[in-house]
């Protein structure tokens, strides 16, 4: 992990709430890198939601290391943050500048964690409109307009359901070449 010497500038921020959401016609199974055998339907949960705020500073050093710390409820989560880091370095080629930046991730749930509601789904979900935003301040020339689509395609990379989490609402996720 980066310390504070190894940072430098003032920490910017970006924060997402993300609902959970429930499906009616669950998907069996998944083909290569998160590509369903067949579509599901869902429908979010406004009242049960995720809220990530990623906070982040520019590395005074380049490497190829993502860096960061994952905050749940105000703890450090390893068991989670070590599938943050695998997901993130399996996205390194879409979001060149994580190795660029120190993170910090702050996500709390409005539900319990383990009530039966998937939180993986809401949680990726707003990890992905996070990174989203970052590469729309950071990178100015990204078109904006893909923006919800390049959104749930990351959140899919982390959690399938998660692409369902971005929209709202009822959402369909079908097979589909990507």
């Amino acid at each position: 992990m980066a310390s504070e010497n190894s940072v430098e500038g003032e920490w910017q921020q970006v924060g997402w709430r993300s609902p959970s959401n429930i499906a009616l016609i669950k998907y069996w199974g998944k083909a290569g890198w998160q590509i369903p055998m067949n579509p599901s339907l869902s429908f979010t949960l406004s009242n049960a939601y995720t809220e990530t705020v990623l906070l982040f500073k520019k590395k005074k050093v380049k490497n190829k290391k993502i860096e960061f710390l994952y905050l749940f409820e105000g703890n450090e989560n390893y068991e989670f943050s070590d599938h943050i880091k695998k997901y993130l370095n399996n996205i390194l080629s879409e979001f060149p500048f994580l190795a660029d930046y120190y993170f910090r991730f702050e996500s709390k749930n409005s539900f319990p964690h383990s009530a039966g509601i998937a939180s993986s789904a809401s949680s990726m979900s707003a990890l992905a409109l996070c990174l989203c935003s970052i590469e729309l301040q950071i990178n100015k020339t990204v078109d904006s307009l893909g923006f919800y689509q390049k959104a749930s395609h990351t959140a899919r990379m982390g959690s399938g359901s998660a692409s369902r989490s971005v929209y709202g609402g009822f959402n369909a996720w079908e097979k589909h070449m990507s």
